[in-house]
């Protein structure tokens, strides 16, 4: 939600937070395939292609830190208050309604 709300009212921070959640995706996606790969040339030939098992979990660090700078960007916003999230506004609605009910009472 928050994302959405950011890509309406500032461009620049939805195309770096979009870039960074695209890579991570990206990376997330091809790491799977490419460990079913080297299983399979293992399994076929020598254990030797193990090795390889590295190139996709690197492709999942990379993802991780990927998904990490993509959330530091919503952050960001939020800290910024180019945008708020639907919790604080709820949490706003919710103390001005006790506020009123307190002077009520």
């Amino acid at each position: 939600m928050v994302a959405i709300q950011l890509q309406a009212k500032n461009r620049d921070f939805w195309d770096t937070y979009d870039r960074h959640n695209a890579e991570s995706l990206f990376r997330f996606g091809i790491a799977q395939p490419l460990v079913f790969l080297v299983i399979v040339w293992a399994w076929q030939s020598t254990s030797w292609w193990l090795i390889l098992l590295a190139v996709p979990g690197v492709l999942v660090v990379l993802g991780f830190r990927h998904s990490v700078s993509a959330t530091a960007t919503l952050v960001q916003a939020v800290v910024l208050k180019l945008v708020e999230p639907p919790v604080l506004e709820e949490l706003r609605e919710a103390v001005a309604r006790e506020e009123a009910e307190q002077r009520l009472r």
